[in-house]
């Protein structure tokens, strides 16, 4: 999908959490469509909208990088409903 290659460059670009945020929105909207709970095109939306409300994230230690993934996968169940 040509949208969440340029998520995944916009990712790679901003570095940080960004990356992690990415990986993480991206496995869960990947878990949701293979349980029937979203569609595949919604997968880059998901990823995106993950993305878009990260805010500013610091990934100086394992714990913070812990802490952005984890609400990374709470953006996207949100958007879904979950």
């Amino acid at each position: 999908d040509l949208g969440a290659l340029k998520l995944a460059l916009r990712a790679a670009k901003e570095g940080g959490g960004m990356p992690t945020v990415f990986n993480a929105a991206n496995e869960e909207a990947v878990a949701a469509f293979l349980k029937g709970k979203t569609g595949y095109l919604n997968i880059a939306e998901l990823i995106e909208y993950a993305m878009d409300t990260a805010g500013e994230m610091r990934s100086d230690s394992l714990g913070e990088i812990l802490e952005i993934e984890r609400t990374a996968r709470e953006h996207v169940k949100k958007k879904i409903g979950l």
